[in-house]
């Protein structure tokens, strides 16, 4: 193999690297954050409803990692069992949702229970969570 054939050949495979995203590729390494997964609040959060009535917007979380979807998780929306809080369809406290291919995950109707006052709904997968902040009134 001549020198030309060694020095095209390492710069080719130093290229992939690099778009690989691989650590040390050409002096790049990615940061812990863009090597853990995130589950980022897309829309629910922050809502009210009068108590014994549906909250407006459905709850929706983004999973991903480096800002790529990550399809095919379960996502499991918990509400509190106790004081202000929701019920998901069929009087449940806790619903699991597989992210679609696009990385997103969404709740079913949360209904407000009939107390009034603030609460949060947990969105997790695995060590990953959201929280949803929410208000009965």
């Amino acid at each position: 193999m001549s020198d030309r054939t060694r020095r095209y050949g390492m710069a080719a495979l130093g290229a992939v690297l690099a778009l690989a995203g691989c650590s040390g590729a050409n002096g790049y390494t990615q940061t812990p954050e863009e090597l853990t997964p995130r589950m980022d609040i897309v829309s629910g959060d922050n809502q009210t409803a009068a108590i014994n009535t549906d909250f407006p917007a459905h709850l929706r979380v983004f999973f991903n990692k480096n800002g790529m979807p990550l399809g095919g998780h379960p996502v499991t929306f918990n509400a509190p069992a106790q004081g202000a809080g929701g019920t998901f369809p069929g009087g449940v406290l806790a619903v699991t949702v597989t992210t679609d291919a696009g990385g997103y995950a969404e709740s079913p109707t949360l209904t407000a229970n009939g107390i009034a006052g603030s609460f949060t709904i947990l969105a997790w997968n695995a060590s990953y969570r959201a929280n949803f902040h929410l208000t009965n009134q």
